[in-house]
């Protein structure tokens, strides 16, 4: 299982290198897609990331793009790529954030951040090293983009990108943290998931 998110219905949704499940809370077993949201298809199976939105179901792959599946009418097929469907600056979709405009923000490894929305626009936002790990929305609406290269607040408005200092090394030896992922509380508390170095809480 490489990712799960909750949809209104108060059901699960349960991401997997080998495709899309379903289980709500009185489920003694998962359901494939097809039996939740008929006529509906994935791209591909190699799923990499997913979000539900209001109306669907976002899907990032490993290695073809992006999908979006609208609960209302399964069967519409909205598909980003680099080769087909609606632009995308890279296949390998690594994080989706929906945002408050109606839009969406898709963080690829290597093509940075996509803008896009269910219409086809789409703007791309260069930021760092362009390998992003993930993308949070802080509880002001704040967006933050974890790159290999550091964390970045991103401008939606002017596609300004700038690095933040979150976490400094405790030793000269010591390589920065590597922020993996982040999540606030209701108490004001930011936690900070690292690759190496641990948990930090700010």
């Amino acid at each position: 299982i490489v990712a799960i998110d909750s949809s209104s219905d108060a059901g699960i949704w349960i991401a997997s290198y080998v495709g899309l499940l379903f289980r709500d809370r009185n489920a003694t077993q998962h359901k494939e897609l097809a039996s939740i949201l008929p006529g509906s298809t994935l791209v591909d199976g190699k799923i990499m990331t997913i979000k539900c939105d209001a109306k669907g179901i976002w899907i990032g792959f490993r290695a073809t793009g992006l999908q979006y599946i609208e609960f209302a009418d399964a069967s519409s097929l909205h598909v980003w790529s680099t080769t087909e469907g609606s632009p995308l600056s890279s296949n390998s979709v690594s994080a989706i954030l929906p945002h408050e405009s109606g839009r969406t923000l898709v963080g690829t490894y290597g093509g940075g951040v996509n803008f896009v929305s269910v219409n086809g626009d789409t703007e791309v936002f260069s930021i760092g090293d362009n390998h992003v790990i993930f993308l949070h929305s802080t509880v002001d609406g704040t967006i933050l983009v974890g790159t290999e290269s550091g964390t970045y607040q991103l401008d939606t408005h002017t596609g300004h990108a700038e690095k933040l200092q979150l976490l400094e090394s405790h030793e000269a030896s010591q390589t920065k943290p590597v922020i993996w992922d982040m999540v606030d509380t209701d108490s004001g508390d930011m936690w900070l998931a690292t690759m190496h170095h641990g948990l930090f809480v700010s």
